[in-house]
């Protein structure tokens, strides 16, 4: 179910050097409605009328149809249309983007992260990530899903190296969230709900108009997201259990004509409980034992596996569990496990993974369950003056804040013998400001300055971690194992990092004719790492970096619709 009300309106009370030959791209839009990219020849009809969606990809306003980069654009139409709810339903709508709640190797809403045409780094520092999502413009540091859609106004998935333009973590490529701006002479409201099974349910509200009509104006939102037990564990506990609430707030002031502010602040919590995960063991499903298998290694051109899979991997309701069922998504759920009772120790995980104070140089919120508690805060700030015929100075500036702590048991099978607790406590703060000349003449150029500084804590692999040993079971080299249960406390060393980089960006373009255009595009960047900080008595790893990121455009449109272009 779904449905929408919308009241009528009312008068006012990373850092690679990117100088490469990649891509030879044809674009030709034909009337594709809001769809973002098509790839047809033919001219458009005389009597259709093509939607002009503007994009700001390269950080000033030009028709998709124009820009020289392999873009897919949502309006807010297309969100509305397509049913969005989230990140994971545009990277389905939008070719060669992977996003998943998922992060790493663990099901759930942790470390989730933005992957373009398959590149992947197995890490969860930011610092270290190939695509990344920004917001006005502006980065955003996690968590991701709990925007309300009925807020983006635009969606620019930015697919290929975007460093020149966006900097570090973007060398996948980039998706911009561009939020609604309040009227200023109007006021309206909106709210829309949805309902699905295992108690699904997903309700957002705004409403938005003037304060001071034509001077300032204001939009307040929030969205309530909730989902029960998907499945259901052999200990009795619920699988899947997600829970979001956020709210957002914009002011835009426009004292005078030429000046337009932006002031934007965002809240969203969530908490979930265990995911939905399990493991498909090859021992159980094995289907080599037996056979030889050619491998690529020419020291050891055959290979006799035993106990994995060959082929394809059983998928639920196939495959053989822990327990011998067919039931794979299944994993412990309690704080309370059946192997703690067995070492005499009941409740030594609430007492190591809850009770036990984390390190006092993080703060973060409690949690008492498996699963997790996550808080993300944004303010934003963005400002543009119009001044000289078209000449338009802009000054952006963000901080976030993402603190979150997650309880698991590292095994996804109801036989768990090692716990973890991973806290993160991330914040960043970014400043830019750049000038761009009028774009209507054969001519125009921007240039700019930035700023960005990020802390990021958290447990690496492992965490807090609890243990329990049981005679026969895999154990730590050189531990003793016999009803003996271990903790060790969260280091800090993994994925801890400061950073610090600072750039100089900017870009020319200039039409030889009416249908060849070139732009230069160049970044240099300067950036510093710290690894390992939080560690006694140690000395930081220290990375520092100086690069020059260039790109360059050559392009040509023949006709109206068609755009032909090499970067």
């Amino acid at each position: 179910m779904q449905f929408a009300l919308s009241e009528e309106p009312m008068s006012p009370t990373p850092h690679y050097l990117s100088l490469c030959a990649m891509l030879v791209a044809v674009l030709v839009a034909a009337p594709t409605f809001g769809q973002g990219e098509s790839t047809t020849a033919q001219e458009a009809p005389s009597d259709v009328v093509l939607e002009e969606i503007t994009v700001t990809a390269r950080k000033t306003d030009e028709r998709l149809l124009d820009a020289p980069l392999s873009i897919t654009a949502f309006s807010a139409d297309d969100i509305e249309r397509k049913g969005f709810t989230g990140l994971e339903d545009v990277a389905r709508s939008a070719p060669g983007v992977q996003y998943s709640q998922q992060g790493g190797q663990y099901p759930g809403r942790y470390a989730s992260a933005i992957r373009f045409r398959g590149m992947n780094v197995n890490s969860d520092s930011p610092s270290l990530q190939l695509g990344s999502l920004f917001i006005d413009g502006i980065y955003a540091l996690g968590g991701t899903h709990s925007i309300p859609f009925d807020d983006i106004e635009r969606i620019e998935v930015i697919r290929g190296p975007q460093s020149a333009t966006y900097g570090r973590s973007t060398f996948g490529g980039a998706i911009n969230y561009i939020t609604r701006t309040p009227s200023m002479t109007e006021y309206s409201g909106r709210l829309n709900a949805s309902g699905a099974n295992f108690g699904e349910s997903d309700v957002s509200a705004s409403f938005e108009g003037p304060i001071i009509e034509d001077k300032l104006s204001f939009r307040i939102g929030g969205r309530y997201y909730n989902r029960g037990t998907v499945f259901t564990a052999s200990d009795g506990g619920g699988l899947g259990q997600e829970s979001s609430k956020s709210i957002s707030l914009s002011l835009v002031a426009k004292p005078v004509e030429a000046l337009e502010i932006k002031l934007r602040g965002f809240r969203a919590e969530d908490e979930d409980g265990p995911a939905m995960g399990g493991l498909v063991q090859g021992w159980r499903n094995d289907t080599c034992t037996g056979k030889q298998i050619a491998t690529e290694d020419p020291l050891f051109p055959l290979a006799s596996p035993r106990n994995f899979i060959c082929g394809a991997v059983p998928e639920q309701g196939h495959a053989i569990s822990a327990l011998g069922d067919h039931n794979i998504i299944n994993y412990v759920t309690t704080l309370f496990p059946q192997r703690a009772a067995l070492n005499g120790t009941p409740n030594f995980v609430y007492d190591n993974l809850v009770a036990r104070p984390n390190p006092s140089v993080i703060d973060v919120p409690a949690i008492d369950h498996v699963g997790l508690v996550r808080t993300v805060t944004r303010f934003s700030l963005a400002a543009d003056y119009e001044f000289a015929d078209g000449y338009v100075a802009t000054f952006q500036a963000g901080v976030n804040e993402l603190k979150a702590n997650w309880i698991r048991p590292f095994v996804l099978t109801p036989f768990s013998y090692w716990w973890s607790r991973d806290p993160q406590d991330s914040e960043d703060e970014s400043y830019e400001f750049r000038v761009a000349s009028p774009t209507d003449g054969r001519f125009s150029w921007l240039a700019g300055v930035n700023s960005y500084e990020q802390t990021f804590l958290q447990g690496g692999t492992g965490g807090d971690s609890v243990w329990f040993c049981l005679s026969g079971t895999v154990r730590p080299v050189g531990s003793p194992c016999t009803g003996v249960n271990f903790f060790t406390p969260n280091t800090l060393v993994q994925n801890s990092d400061k950073v610090k980089t600072e750039g100089i960006f900017g870009s020319a373009s200039f039409e030889f004719t009416d249908t060849l255009s070139a732009s230069l595009e160049l970044r240099y960047q300067k950036d510093e790492v710290k690894k390992g900080f939080l560690v006694a008595n140690a000395t930081p790893a220290m990375i520092k970096d100086e690069s020059w990121l260039p790109r360059a455009i050559l392009r040509w449109q023949p006709t109206a619709v068609t755009n032909v272009y090499a970067s």
